[in-house]
């Protein structure tokens, strides 16, 4: 019973400080890209936008008034009071300024600039989760081909239950929650018995870090 006990507690520990080190490395990552995406964009808006080096540097100065702006609100809590509305407030201040400096077309195509760039950090997040879970668990390649579809296949089971307007929303949540009892066990003839442990387990740490975030 000892030897149980003892497995089942490194195993534990093991998963945990896999799951730690995994999000660590996403973070610097993510920190990475985010610094090098923003660079890029302000380098693509330049160049997409066609601003005049009039615009560029007012666009400039705009941005640094934002950033001054910022830094002196981060200093203050953002339990405090009005925080919120105040960086609200400051965020709308600048799109207002940059939208007096801009032409129509200008707006119009930096309006589907914001739009690709959503489209692409979303894309970016689910790459970066799929690339966590295969770390994690130790997944071959095989195996996250094969989750991948079953994936495809439950997405476009849920949609067609969402976007069933003969069902009331109770029936919709029964019949989604019957889905993911139905999705897990499917990863039952993909996963190993102590992958599946480990997935259990970041799911487990996931919900209880979103209960106390």
């Amino acid at each position: 019973m000892k030897k149980i006990l003892t497995a089942l507690l490194l195993l534990s520990v093991a998963t945990f400080t896999t799951t730690a080190q995994v999000k660590r490395d996403h973070s610097k990552k993510s920190i990475a890209r985010s610094n090098g995406e923003h660079k890029e964009m302000k380098h693509d808006l330049a160049k997409k936008l066609n601003l005049t080096s009039i615009q560029q540097t007012e666009m400039k100065a705009i941005n640094e008034d934002f950033k001054t702006k910022m830094r002196s609100l981060k200093g203050t809590s953002a339990a405090d009071a009005g925080f919120n509305a105040r960086k609200k407030a400051l965020v709308n201040e600048r799109q207002q300024k940059i939208g007096a400096l801009l032409t129509r077309e200008q707006k119009t195509q930096m309006a589907e600039m914001k739009k690709e760039h959503r489209l692409k950090k979303g894309e970016d997040r689910k790459d970066d989760k799929a690339q966590a879970i295969k770390t994690n668990l130790g997944l071959t390649n095989d195996q996250v081909a094969k989750m991948k579809e079953q994936q495809n296949i439950f997405k476009s089971k849920a949609e067609a239950i969402k976007n069933n307007t003969s069902l009331t929303q109770q029936q919709k949540a029964d019949q989604l929650k019957t889905l993911r009892s139905y999705k897990r066990d499917s990863f039952k003839s993909v996963l190993t018995p102590e992958q599946l442990k480990k997935l259990d387990a970041m799911h487990q740490h996931r919900n209880r870090s979103m209960k106390t975030s």
